[in-house]
C-alpha cells in the first residue's frame, strides 16, 4: 500500500504555492515531559504533518525531535513523495517522555552541513518548544548552556545564514531566549498559550516564509480567476466534524474518496487539497471549518507587499507598500491599475480592526507602487496587516506582520502605602544588553519641584521606590541609556508618566486594596486617562444617587397627595366651583359617553398635556385642600350630578385604577 501511495504521488506531482526562493527548512520539536500536560492530543505531530504537506517539491527539508537525546525524524534532503512519506510516518514517534530538553545538542545536529551561506537559497529553522536550555536538572548547567546558545550557537546560526523562527507553548517556555535568537537571525517568535493554537501558528509561519498569495475566502464560497495556475486549500476542521466536500463551478463534487484529479491529504484536524489549473468561476466548500483556513495560490499575476520597518518603536512611522507583477514584471500601466483597489486591513494588539486605502506613490520612479504611511503613534504589540489588491476579475491577498515595542519594559505598581509606587525597569533581552542598562528617573510634583529617584540594580534591570510627598498629579520623566548586542548605544526619553499623590490616590480608592498583578507596559504607564476615568466614575455615581433620591421623594409626595384626596377633583361647569366626590371603591373607569352633557368633566384645554388634563391641573389639587365646610357646601349643590354619574377614576396608592362596584354600574346604566 505504501508503494502504491508513493508511486501515485510521484506521477501526480504536487502543485503547491512556490516559495519566494529555493528554501531548506529544518524543524526541531521539543519532546520534554512538560508536553505530557500541555499537548496530550499530539498537536506537535499534526504540525509536522502540515509542514510536510505544505513544502513544495524541489525544496529541501529535515526534522528532529529532542529531549535528553536527539532523534532524527526525517533526514535532510530534497522534498519529494518519498521524503514526505517518511516524514508523515516519523511524526508518529513524537512523544512527551523526555526528562530534559537539550536544545544545545539539537542545534548542533540541525546545523550539520550548513556552513557558509549559499547564494539564492534561504535557510529556515523552525523550533517548537515549551522549555528552554534544560540539558540537566542542575541550574548552573542550565545557565551555562543558555550562555553557549546565545554565544557560540547563535554565532554559528548567523554565519550559516540561518533564519530562526520559534513557536513557544505554555508559561514555562524561555520566551526571552527564543525572542533573542529569532531577533538576531532575522526570524520571528510566536507564542501559544495552548497547544491547540499550534497549527494556526505553524501555517502563519509558512505564509510569511513562503510569501504566498492567497485568494479571498468567506468560509464557504470563493472565486477562482483565469490567471490561477495552482491552488492549495488548507482547511482546518472543527473537532468532530466530517471531511469537507469541494464543489467546482461546472464539475462533479471533489472529495477525499473521489479526488477527480486533485490531491487530497486528510489528517485528524485538517485537510490539504491541491488543484492544478483549477476551473475559473465560483467554487463552494461544504464542511464545518474554522476561520484559520486559507486558500494559497500560484499565478502569473501576483501581489507583492512589504512593511518597513517590521520592528518599530512607538512613535516611529510604518510604511506599507504593494505592487502587482505579471510574469515577474512590475505592472506600471495606468490603464490597468486604475481599475484595481489597493487596501490594507490593520488588526492591532487589542483586536481593533481598521480598513485603510493605499495610494499611488508620488515619486515617478515608483510608478505602480501603492503606499500607506502610518505616522500616528502606535501602542506596543503585534500588528497583523492583510494587504489586498482587488480588480474586476481577480483578488489577491498577502499577510504581513509588524512589531511595535520599546527595547525596555517599565512597570509602575502601586505600593501598599498611599502615594508610593514600585518602579521597575528591565531590558528586553532580544534588543538590549541587560548589563549596560542605565536610567534617570525624575519626579515633578504639582508645585513644580523635582526630585530624582534612587535606582538599584535588580535581576535583568533596575528598581526603585517613588514617594509622592504632596497631593495632586505628579509627573515621572524617564530617560534610559543602553547598548545593543552589537555594542551600539541607544538613548530613549520615555516620559512623562502621571502618578497620583497620597490624598488623591486614597480618594480614588487605589491605596486600600493590595496592588493588582503587574502588567508589562511601555512608555504609556499610568497617565491622565486613568485619572479621568476614575473621576468620571465617581462623579457619575454621585449624580445617579442624587437623581434616584429626588425621583423617590417626588413619587412619595404624589402618592401622599393622592391618598389625602381620596379621589381626583372634578370641576363643575354650572357653578365654576371645585367639587370633590366621596372616595369610591377602586374601579377601572369606563370610557366617557360621546355626549357627556353639562355634568361631565371639562375637556382639557389645547395647551394642556394629557397628563395635566387627567390630574385636573393645579387648581384641582388646590381645591382638594380647602376646608371641609366649603367642600360640604359644594357637595350639596352637586348632589344630583353625583347621583346620576359615577365619579371619575381615582388613582390608588399603587397607581392602579379602581374597579367599579355593581351599584355604581347600575347607576351609570340608568343615567345613560
Amino acid at each position: 500500500m505504501r508503494l502504491r501511495v508513493c508511486l501515485y504521488l510521484l506521477v501526480l506531482g504536487l502543485p503547491l504555492p512556490l516559495l519566494a526562493a529555493p528554501v531548506e527548512l529544518r524543524v526541531l520539536i521539543d519532546t520534554s515531559s512538560r508536553f505530557a500536560e500541555l499537548d496530550p492530543d499530539d498537536n506537535r505531530a499534526e504540525a509536522l504533518r502540515l509542514l510536510a504537506g505544505l513544502l513544495p517539491d524541489g525544496a529541501a527539508g529535515g526534522a528532529w525531535s529532542y529531549g535528553r537525546y536527539v532523534e532524527q525524524i526525517a533526514p535532510p534532503g530534497r522534498v519529494d513523495a518519498a521524503w514526505r512519506e517518511r516524514t508523515l510516518a516519523g511524526a508518529g514517534r513524537i512523544h512527551a517522555n523526555a526528562g530534559h530538553a537539550d536544545l544545545e545538542h539539537a542545534f548542533g545536529r540541525a546545523l550539520e552541513g550548513w556552513q557558509a551561506p549559499v547564494a539564492d537559497q534561504r535557510r529556515l529553522m523552525l523550533l517548537i518548544s515549551a522549555t528552554g536550555a534544560e540539558p540537566a536538572v542542575d541550574s548552573e548547567q542550565r545557565a551555562a548552556s543558555r550562555q553557549r546558545l546565545l554565544g557560540e550557537r547563535l554565532a554559528a546560526l548567523i554565519a550559516a545564514g540561518v533564519e530562526l523562527h520559534a513557536i513557544t507553548i505554555g508559561d514555562g517556555a524561555d520566551r526571552d531566549l527564543f525572542e533573542r535568537l529569532a531577533f538576531a537571525t532575522g526570524g520571528g517568535h510566536r507564542h501559544a498559550h495552548d497547544a491547540r493554537e499550534l497549527l494556526p501558528r505553524v501555517l502563519d509561519f509558512y505564509l510569511r516564509a513562503a510569501g504566498s498569495n492567497q485568494l479571498g475566502f468567506g468560509g464557504e464560497k470563493f472565486s477562482v480567476d483565469a490567471h490561477v495556475d495552482a491552488l492549495t486549500l488548507v482547511l482546518f476542521r472543527r473537532a468532530g466534524s466530517k471531511v469537507p466536500l469541494l464543489i467546482p463551478p461546472d464539475s462533479p463534487v471533489i472529495s477525499a474518496a473521489r479526488p477527480r484529479g486533485a490531491r487530497w491529504q486528510s489528517s485528524r484536524d485538517f485537510d490539504l487539497v491541491w488543484l492544478r489549473r483549477p476551473e475559473a468561476g465560483d467554487w463552494q466548500i461544504v464542511g464545518d471549518l474554522t476561520g484559520d483556513s486559507r486558500l494559497l495560490m500560484t499565478s502569473k499575476l501576483e501581489l507583492r507587499a512589504d512593511v518597513t520597518p517590521a520592528r518599530a518603536w512607538p512613535g516611529e512611522s510604518l510604511e506599507i507598500g504593494a505592487e502587482l507583477f505579471r510574469g515577474g514584471n512590475k505592472i506600471r500601466r495606468n490603464a490597468f491599475l486604475r481599475f484595481v483597489d489597493f487596501g490594507v486591513t490593520l488588526t492591532g494588539p487589542d483586536g481593533e480592526v481598521s480598513r485603510l486605502p493605499l495610494r499611488p506613490a508620488e515619486v515617478r520612479t515608483d510608478k505602480g507602487r501603492y503606499l500607506l504611511v502610518l505616522d500616528e503613534p502606535l501602542a506596543e504589540g503585534r500588528y497583523h496587516l492583510r494587504v489586498e489588491a482587488r480588480g474586476s476579475s481577480f483578488h489577491r491577498i498577502r499577510d504581513l506582520e509588524a512589531r511595535v515595542g520599546w527595547p525596555v519594559e517599565i512597570r509602575i505598581e502601586a505600593a501598599t502605602e498611599p502615594g508610593q509606587y514600585e518602579f521597575r525597569l528591565r531590558a528586553r533581552e532580544a534588543q538590549l544588553q541587560a548589563e549596560g542598562l542605565a536610567a534617570d528617573v525624575e519626579i515633578e510634583n504639582p508645585k513644580g519641584m523635582r526630585e530624582t529617584v534612587l535606582l538599584q540594580p535588580a535581576a535583568g534591570g533596575l528598581r526603585g521606590r517613588i514617594v509622592t510627598g504632596v497631593d495632586g498629579v505628579h509627573q515621572a520623566r524617564v530617560r534610559v541609556s543602553g547598548r545593543r548586542h552589537d555594542d551600539s548605544v541607544v538613548d530613549l526619553n520615555l516620559g512623562p508618566f502621571a502618578l497620583l499623590g497620597a490624598a488623591s490616590q486614597a480618594e480614588a480608592g487605589l491605596a486600600a486594596p493590595p496592588p493588582p498583578e503587574p502588567v508589562a507596559a511601555g512608555p504609556t504607564g499610568i497617565d491622565r486617562k486613568l485619572i479621568g476615568i476614575i473621576l468620571l466614575a465617581i462623579n457619575g455615581t454621585l449624580l445617579f444617587a442624587v437623581l434616584a433620591i429626588w425621583l423617590y421623594a417626588r413619587r412619595k409626595r404624589r402618592i401622599a397627595a393622592a391618598a389625602d384626596d381620596g379621589a381626583e377633583p372634578v370641576v363643575d361647569d354650572a357653578d365654576d366651583a371645585p367639587a370633590v366626590s366621596p372616595p369610591p371603591e377602586k374601579y377601572t373607569a369606563p370610557a366617557p359617553p360621546a355626549d357627556s352633557g353639562d355634568d361631565a368633566a371639562p375637556a382639557p384645554e389645547k395647551d394642556e398635556t394629557p397628563a395635566q388634563a387627567a390630574d385636573g391641573g393645579d387648581d384641582a389639587v388646590a381645591a382638594a385642600a380647602e376646608p371641609a365646610e366649603n367642600n360640604a357646601a359644594t357637595g350639596n349643590r352637586n348632589a344630583n350630578s353625583a347621583a346620576s354619574e359615577p365619579p371619575p377614576a381615582a388613582d390608588g396608592a399603587d397607581g392602579e385604577a379602581a374597579a367599579p362596584t355593581a351599584a355604581q354600574t347600575d347607576r351609570k346604566t340608568a343615567s345613560g
